[in-house]
């Protein structure tokens, strides 16, 4: 599922928490290492940043 170029601060901050869950989940589970690259890596940046302000 591809993502689009643009899209709304709200439907990113979406996606962003979503991921952030499905990550957290995965790790909790104890699968190991898991790395975030290119897209969702900035995603992860301007999540925590919004959860820092």
């Amino acid at each position: 599922m591809g993502l689009p170029e643009e899209k709304s601060a709200a439907g990113r901050l979406a996606h962003c928490v979503k991921a952030t869950r499905r990550l957290g989940s995965a790790r909790s589970k104890g699968q190991g290492r898991w790395s975030l690259r290119g897209p969702a890596r900035q995603d992860a940046q301007i999540l925590r940043r919004v959860l820092e302000e």
